[in-house]
């Protein structure tokens, strides 16, 4: 909501940045249609397999050199123009067939209805033979565009899910509304990728990317909780929405550059060491500030206070990435401080370079 030059987002007043301007731009944008020769992707990346070879985990690496790819599509849909609302994306609609077939596949392997609340498989199937044919109509009047893409990846999870909650459409719409208010400065990328690790989504967030994962399962664990497919689907929105990927929300082009200085330092870490560092920035940067909770990716605390907030949120490891011995306090305080050590040593190296 814009009101005397004045931003307002969930009735709190933001410093509009001026690359905003973009985002005006895009909605007044008369483009018709993007091809995918209009965009000139960056050479593959072989950086899983290296660091698979250094000991990291898929929990970390997982997706990490689709971040390049992504992040030079963020930035070609915003410098050719592109309208969420109107323009034809070429490279979304030639997902679409892939989605489909991720979702078919789950439906066969995966989808066992648990009461009578949920669909039958067939009719499932049904479903999404439905929508199978209007993505089809979509593609043949060239009408793919991030809106209708957005939109036709809840569809697909909620066939998934074999439930229909209205007050989960309601959030899904409220939150569609929010991405598309940042589009082209941010963009959701639905992927069916298996999943996305944790240095991949520490990356992609300074790109002004924030991948969302189209699971072919009812159900999932994220963050503590379960999901079934269509909520899971809207979790990745809602911490798209608000949390670490708000590179444009108050703060200038240094701030994001301290953070791109930050991770640089962690990548020069030894293995062990950055683990733990690429975790810590991921629990730190991936809630979003409430009751007491501090998210550090537009925070201008001190580094006294930054140290304070990292403490508390490793204890608290809300995406269950740390395992703490339960009747050990003072071996859980000491790893505590340990992990937390090794992060304020590159974040305060990264103060140090401004």
């Amino acid at each position: 909501l814009i009101e005397d030059g004045g931003y307002y987002m969930r009735d709190i007043e933001v410093t509009l940045n001026p690359e905003m301007e973009a985002v005006y731009s895009a909605v007044q944008s008369t483009r018709r249609k993007i091809d995918i020769n209009d965009l000139n992707f960056p050479a593959p990346t072989d950086m899983e397999s290296q660091l698979a070879k250094q000991g990291y985990k898929a929990g970390y690496i997982a997706g990490i050199d689709l971040v390049n790819k992504w992040a030079a599509l963020r930035r070609q849909l915003q410098e050719l123009e592109a309208n969420p609302y109107t323009t034809h994306i070429e490279y979304f609609a030639d997902q679409v067939p892939l989605h489909i077939a991720h979702i078919k596949k789950g439906l066969k392997e995966n989808y066992s209805p648990k009461d009578e609340s949920y669909g039958s498989r067939i009719g499932q199937l049904w479903k999404l033979k439905e929508l199978e044919r209007e993505a089809g109509e979509a593609i043949y009047r060239e009408e793919v565009t991030y809106k209708w893409w957005l939109e036709f990846n809840n569809k697909l999870t909620e066939v998934m899910s074999g439930i229909n909650d209205p007050k989960a459409n309601e959030e899904a719409q409220k939150l569609l509304k929010e991405t598309l208010s940042y589009f082209p400065l941010k963009i959701i990328i639905p992927t069916i990728e298996p999943d996305i690790g944790i240095m991949t989504f520490n990356r992609a967030g300074l790109e002004g990317v924030y991948p969302a994962g189209v699971i072919n399962q009812q159900t999932r664990e994220a963050d503590g909780s379960i999901y079934n497919s269509f909520v899971f689907l809207l979790h990745d929105h809602f911490h798209a929405s608000l949390d670490g990927n708000q590179a444009y929300r108050e703060y200038s082009m240094g701030h994001r550059l301290f953070h791109k200085r930050l991770l640089a330092s962690i990548e020069n870490l030894p293995p062990d060491k950055r683990k733990k560092a690429e975790a810590v920035y991921f629990i730190v940067t991936h809630e979003y500030e409430e009751a007491g909770n501090i998210n550090i990716s537009y925070s201008d605390k001190t580094p006294e206070t930054i140290r304070e907030v990292v403490v508390r949120e490793i204890g608290r490891d809300n995406a269950g990435i740390f395992k703490f011995p339960d009747n050990h306090p003072t071996e859980k305080e000491q790893k505590i401080e340990n992990l937390a050590d090794i992060f304020m040593e590159v974040y305060n190296q990264a103060l140090q370079h401004q």
